[in-house]
């Protein structure tokens, strides 16, 4: 249901970035979170400032072991870009 829910958010004309995150930290896929956060950091200001929530709400949020994933796949994320 979850996934459903994700797929609706992104398909909006103005996806819904908080509701996708949440859905996404329910499912525990660091793998899309981290992929949420590297579309966001290579969108328009908006985004980056979206980035910038997320990120500060993962933190209050996630567990230390899922943060430490997330970040693991955001560098992946950035190596495969180079």
């Amino acid at each position: 249901m979850l996934r459903i829910l994700v797929n609706l958010y992104k398909s909006l004309a103005e996806p819904d970035f908080e509701s996708i995150a949440r859905c996404l930290v329910f499912l525990k896929d660091t793998e899309g979170v981290a992929q949420l956060l590297h579309d966001l950091l290579h969108g328009n200001e908006d985004h980056q400032l979206i980035l910038h929530q997320l990120s500060f709400d993962l933190y209050e949020n996630a567990t230390q072991q899922f943060l430490k994933k997330v970040l693991f796949f955001v560098c992946v994320f950035g190596e495969v870009e180079q």
